[in-house]
This record gives structure tokens, sequence and C-alpha cells, in this order.
């Protein structure tokens, strides 16, 4: 598959973009652990 570099500089932002946002929510909220022990998703 190729791609233009444009193309990819705007993948490569939003992926960065996208995972600074999920830290940002997770270190926002106490992690809570339900009575299954899984961590509920927002």
């Amino acid at each position: 598959m190729k791609l233009q570099k444009t193309t990819w500089l705007l993948v490569v932002i939003a992926l960065l973009f996208g995972g600074v946002i999920y830290f940002i929510e997770i270190q926002k909220q106490p992690q809570q652990v339900d009575n299954n022990g899984s961590i509920p998703f927002l």
C-alpha cells in the first residue's frame, strides 16, 4: 500500500493525538475495579 507522505503524516498525528487523550483520561480518573475484577471502559 503506497500512500503519500502527507497521508502518513496525518495518520501519525492522529495516532499520537489519540494516545495522548487516552493517557490523559486514564490519569484523570482513578481506576475502579468492579466485582468481576475487570476495569470498566468509558
